[in-house]
């Protein structure tokens, strides 16, 4: 789906782990602009 669209390259990333190891430096990162999260409700939580 992602690869036939018209994207640009570094638009679309698909990030696995704990996010306990890969959320917070993923977050920090100013590079980033913005984080979708598609799962439980739970997932999305930051407390």
């Amino acid at each position: 789906m992602v690869l036939g669209s018209s994207l640009p390259e570094g638009a679309f990333n698909i990030i696995f782990g704990r996010g306990s190891v890969v959320g917070l430096r993923f977050i920090e990162d100013p590079r980033n602009n913005a984080i979708l999260f598609t799962s439980l409700v739970p997932t999305g939580r930051f407390d």
